[in-house]
Order: structure tokens, then C-alpha cells, then sequence
């Protein structure tokens, strides 16, 4: 049996890659960011850590390696909503760091 696939739709979108926040784009805002890139040549890491006694502690934190400086973004979460979010942010091959 063959069953098509057909697309449906597209949505554009612009993702802050410090509190996760966005904005949706239209077709034509999305292929002008393309063209003339808003970057100011920081590169942002994001990282997961689990304090391993406490079941709602997990936190994201994101790292710029240029300055060094890492900041917690969120905190006193739990692993379905760290799930969540990794699926939602196309985040999946994040290790998440156990910690005492």
C-alpha cells in the first residue's frame, strides 16, 4: 500500500536562543531574515542539568562561549516538561548532566 505525502502548510517562525520566546514570520520576513541575517557573531550552547535529589530538579542553561558566561534560563522543572521542551525546541540530542 502507498499512501502520498502531501504538504499541508508551513509556518515560519524566530526563536530567541536565550528564554526560547518567538514570533511568528511571514513567508516573505522569514526568506528576507535569510537573506540579511541579524547575527552579531555569538554562538549560543544550551544545556540541561538534573539535581539528581529532587525530582522537579531540572534546569536549562544556555552558555556563551565568546564571553564565558552562562545564565539560568528556567528552573524547578520536571522531566516531562524537560521532554517537552527538548521536543518542542528540536533539542533532542541534548545530553542532560546529573549533578549532586
Amino acid at each position: 500500500m502507498f499512501i502520498p505525502c502531501i504538504p499541508i502548510g508551513a509556518s515560519y517562525k524566530k526563536i530567541c536562543p536565550i528564554c526560547y520566546k518567538n514570533e511568528n514570520l511571514t513567508r516573505k520576513q522569514a526568506k528576507e531574515l535569510r537573506k540579511n541575517p541579524d547575527t552579531t557573531g555569538q554562538y549560543i550552547e544550551t544545556s540541561f542539568i538534573h539535581h539528581m535529589n529532587n525530582n522537579n530538579g531540572y534546569e536549562i542553561w544556555v552558555n556563551d562561549p565568546k564571553s564565558g558566561g552562562d545564565v539560568c534560563v528556567l528552573n524547578n522543572l520536571n522531566k516531562t516538561q524537560i521532554k517537552n521542551f527538548k521536543k518542542n525546541m528540536g533539542l533532542k540530542n541534548i545530553n542532560i548532566k546529573e549533578v549532586e
